[in-house]
Order: C-alpha cells, then sequence, then structure tokens
C-alpha cells in the first residue's frame, strides 16, 4: 500500500535533485518517444524543469519494479500530467497528456526516463 506521504516524500526529493542539476532526461535511441514530444511541440529544459517541479501527489499513478536485470533493486515511479503545449510550426497549443518516469538513483540523480505524450490514459493513485 503506497500512502500519499511516501510520495510527497519522493517528491521533494526528486525535487531537490531537479534544483540541484542532478537529473536528465533519457534522450537516447532506446527513447524515440520521448525525443518526439521535443520535435512535435517547442519545449525546452526549461520547461520541462517547470513542468517537473510541478507535479503533485495528485499527478502520481504507481510505482513498478526496474525490468532491467541488474537494476531490478530499483524502482521507478509513473506521473501523468496536462500540459497546454504550442505544437512545433503550427502555432497552437494543444492539451497534451504527459507519461512521466522516474528513476531517482541512490538519492543522487534523476533519471527521466520516459517523458512523452501518454500512450494510453493513466489512472491515477489518488484521484
Amino acid at each position: 500500500m503506497i500512502d500519499e506521504s511516501e510520495i510527497n516524500d519522493y517528491l521533494g526529493e526528486a525535487k531537490k535533485l531537479i534544483l540541484d542539476g542532478k537529473f536528465r532526461i533519457a534522450l537516447n535511441s532506446n527513447r524515440l518517444t520521448n525525443l518526439s514530444l521535443f520535435d512535435e511541440y517547442l519545449i525546452n529544459e526549461e520547461s520541462v524543469k517547470s513542468i517537473l517541479l510541478n507535479l503533485t501527489v495528485y499527478d502520481f499513478c504507481e510505482k513498478v519494479q526496474n525490468k532491467h536485470a541488474n537494476f531490478n533493486h530499483e524502482w521507478l515511479y509513473v506521473f501523468g500530467k496536462e500540459i497546454d503545449l504550442i505544437k512545433r510550426f503550427e502555432e497552437k497549443s494543444e492539451m497534451v497528456p504527459l507519461y512521466i518516469k522516474f528513476n531517482k538513483i541512490e538519492d543522487k540523480f534523476l533519471i527521466v526516463v520516459s517523458f512523452h505524450k501518454q500512450k494510453y490514459p493513466l489512472v491515477y493513485y489518488f484521484q
């Protein structure tokens, strides 16, 4: 059973890492959906940082164990957030439901594993 205080504590620690510049978004060939968000919308590192810093316990969806063999001791936290973004080349805004998944490494670094449009509707744990 997950309670709100656990998620609030986790978010507090994650936000401190973000403010300290100890985070990165996974933008590699294994994370093409992350890259496509930056191709499709006008979004930069500052706006990503703002979105992450504005996550709340009510954006939390689930906590899942890392499926990679060498990292199955790690827990990933999934959040969803609807954000108004401007479409590139069209200059019109639209509400975009985001899928955001974190991996906090030993309280020293935060990897934003997923930061892209939701592929399916999320279920919010505390809503």
